[in-house]
Order: C-alpha cells, then structure tokens, then sequence
C-alpha cells in the first residue's frame, strides 16, 4: 500500500488532481448509443454513462441488480469492440473474482483471458497464467501476455505483480467489490490506466480495517485537515468508492456515477424494508415470482416472507441457547416443507458470534448430519455476495452491551450496512430469531421490529 501511494505520487499533476476529486471527470457528449437485448432500459442507459465517461464512472450495485453477471459482462463486451482496449478485471476476494471469470465465460464466444493468482484460490484454474505459461518458451509467454486482453485477478495479487502495469498498459480497470476497498489498496492501480469503473455498494458492508475508530478518524489527519475534508478525506476507514461518490454527487457530477434499480433477488414482501431504509425506494422488482402469495401452511413460512420469533436473554456470552434449539427446530421444519428440492442453496443461518455458530452446528449435526452438509452456519461478513431461498438469523444478544458489536454503521450513525447485507441475502423467506427486549434498545433494530409488528 506504501508502494500504492508512492505510485500516485508520482503521477502528472491532473491524473493526481482527478483521484483526489479537485477536478471532474471528462466524458464524451458525442458517444453513440449502444443497445443490449438482454438488460432492462435502465441498465441500458447506465452501460451507456459508463461507455461515454473518459476517466471514471462509479456504479452503485444495490444487492440482486446484476452488477456482475449481466452489467459487468455487457460492459466487457461492448469494450472489446474496440481493438485497442486491453481490460483488467479486479475485485477484493477470490470468490468474488472467479463470479468475473463466469460472468466473462457467458459471454457469446468466450474471449480468451487470463486468471490471477494460485490454483487453490481459484475454481478456474484453466484459465491461470501459470497454468498457460508452463513448460512454455519465454518468448511464446511473453506474446501470450501481450495479446492478451483480459486479465482478471484479486486487487492484492495485482498489487503485489507491479511488473503488470510497468509493461502492460491496461486502458480500463474495472474494480468489483470496490466499496470494500481503502484508498491505498487501488490509487495506485487507478493511476496507472486511461479509465476505471469501480462497481460497489456503500449501503453495504465496508473494508475491513483492525484498528479502532480514534486511529482512523480526524485524530489523525494532519494539520492541513480543512483541505482533506473538503474532498471526502476525513476517515482512513473509508472506501474510495465512497469518496469519490460523495464528491460526484456534492459536485453534481452526475454523468460519474450512477445506481442499478431493477432487483431480481429478493421477494418484493423482503425488499420493502430495506428499499425503504436503504435505498429510498428506487429498487423495482424484475420478475413475476417476486409478487406471488404465500402457499404453504407452516405456523412461520407460511404466514409472511419476513418473520420474527421473540426468543429471551440467557446470562451467557455471545450465545444463546434456546435460540440455537430454535433454529435448528426451523432447519428441520423448512426441509419437510422444501424436501424436493432442498439444496446447499435452500437455507442459510446468519449470525454474528462464532460461538452461536458453534453451538447451532453441533446441535445441527445430532439431528441431521444431512441437513449439517446442506445447511451453511456463518457470519454475515462470510455470507457478502451470497444467497439463499430462506435465511434465518439468530441475534444471539444478551445485554445491551452487545449491540454497539452489531452495528457498522456509515457516517451519521443512521444506516447500519450488516443489517443491510443480512436481510438481503434472502429471496423468498427470512425469519429473525431474537430478544426483541434488548433489540429495541437499538434505533435502527427497533425500526425493524416496528415494520415487522405493522
């Protein structure tokens, strides 16, 4: 990261000026209009924004709006239209790296690209350089590199390759997951190409930062902090995605930036709390099934797609019992009502202490070592990108203490991004299981409970 900032540094005057947000960002009025049969008109105009912008354009990716799979893949095509461009492909975990790779494999004709990284980081392990390179002339490596127009990797792996952009010129970078990213991790890689596209979610959850708020904050930015603030710098915690959008939207900047809205995950019963407290109201439902009725007769699944069980507070640490007991107790009711169809993608649990984890695992497995195969227990930070047909939840709070551990909340204290990702991992089912006692103590879960009991 030193080697980033150094890196940035080290440019002209106005590529510097540009990464800072002193000055905005060019776009081409004349581009010509292209269309794409499969997106909606909305994501038709955004591809568009993106194409025509000549420095950067930011795309918020609220959760089911296709920022990989169809908008990523449609920008890679139209992209390649033009011989010159050579594109690299990034994002902050591998997981989310190999949804590039399939995104890029659905693409008419398959360009030929190249993966970043080790084979047991990756499910593409055909399309690792290392795998292409071996046993191969130095000479006929080189030429596969240089004609070579896609590379995809993680942000560290392209980090930690500066060899990459000293002899390749990459004209576009195209960051996913960006909004989990510090401004060192990528200033340096933005400063090297003609153009990026960072494609993120601030209403979800942020990088993940070890030292604690008074290390981050303004206790730390020097003295010349006016000017910092002034562009968005006043917390090392922040995203540059985050920046970079608030200076766009400050400075009405609004042909850099701009949000998917049509929503293909969630049931429209799940979205309207988080559309209303996240999104104000701009996500729209894409499908049909998204407004069916509930058909099923179950005391919980089948009286409304968001539910909540009021479970009580247990003199224990980061665990609750009667709370496990009673997700496992839904586990196995949800797999009598889905049998036929019950998979690895059916049914999650959320919830946020290792130990609850632990306790609902192993309560799982003396009961149905099947359904201990099929069903993943884990953090919602490990759940980020992922979903499934029912979530449930179990908060696993004792005291009041717990819940300033739940929140990462933004800036003003308003929004809290674990909820957030948590509730919108769900496509047809979501129950929370908790104590609503100490739950309403928190604003923004009593907010939640109030929309549950309306």
């Amino acid at each position: 990261m030193y080697v980033s900032l150094l890196d940035f540094l080290g440019k002209q005057p106005e590529k510097r000026n540009l990464l800072l947000g002193l000055q905005a960002p060019k776009y081409n009025p004349n581009h010509i209009p292209v269309t794409a049969q499969e997106l909606k008109l909305q994501q038709v105009h955004l591809l568009n924004q993106i194409l025509a912008a000549k420095d950067y354009f930011l795309l918020q990716g609220p959760p089911g709006t296709g920022k990989t799979k169809v908008m990523l893949k449609e920008l890679v095509i139209n992209l390649l239209n033009n011989p010159s461009e050579k594109i690299i492909l990034l994002a902050y975990t591998n997981r989310a790296v190999d949804e590039i790779c399939e995104a890029i494999e659905l693409i008419p004709d398959k360009p030929f690209f190249l993966r970043l990284g080790h084979s047991e980081t990756t499910d593409y392990k055909e399309a690792l350089l290392s795998k292409h390179a071996r046993n191969k002339p130095l000479n006929d490596i080189k030429r596969l590199i240089e004609t070579c127009r896609i590379f995809v990797g993680t942000v560290l792996t392209c980090q930690r390759n500066p060899d990459l952009h000293e002899h390749l010129h990459f004209t576009t970078a195209i960051i996913d997951e960006a909004s989990q990213l510090l401004e060192p991790q990528i200033i340096g890689i933005l400063g090297s190409v003609d153009k990026f596209v960072l494609i993120g979610d601030e209403k979800q959850l942020p990088a993940v930062v070890t030292q604690n708020d008074p290390s981050t904050n303004d206790s730390v930015i020097p003295a010349q902090s006016e000017h910092l603030h002034a562009i968005g710098i006043h917390n090392l915690a922040r995203s540059m995605f985050e920046r970079l959008l608030e200076n766009c939207q400050k400075n009405g900047w609004t042909h850099a930036y701009g949000m998917l809205k049509d929503q293909g995950r969630m049931h429209a019963d799940i979205l309207t709390f988080p559309n209303k407290q996240y999104y104000n109201n701009n996500l729209q439902t894409l499908a049909d099934w998204q407004h069916e009725p509930l058909d099923i007769k179950h005391d919980i699944f089948g009286k409304s797609r968001m539910a909540f069980i009021n479970t009580q507070a247990e003199n224990r640490r980061n665990v609750n019992l009667s709370e496990a007991d009673t997700v496992v107790q839904l586990i196995m009711e949800a797999y009598e009502l889905f049998e036929a169809d019950f998979d690895t993608e059916t049914l999650g649990v959320i919830t946020p202490y290792r130990a609850q984890i632990a306790e609902i695992r192993s309560r799982l497995l003396e009961k149905s070592p099947r359904l201990y195969n099929l069903v993943t227990v884990d953090t919602v930070e490990r759940y980020q990108g992922s979903q499934r047909r029912i979530i449930i939840i179990s908060m696993a709070v004792n005291n009041a203490y717990q819940l300033k551990n739940l929140h990462v909340l933004n800036d003003d204290g308003t929004v809290d991004k674990k909820l957030n990702v948590a509730i919108t991992r769900a496509r047809e089912h979501l129950v929370i299981v908790g104590c609503s006692e100490i739950l309403s103590q928190s604003p923004i879960y009593n907010a939640l409970l109030q929309f549950l009991e309306d």
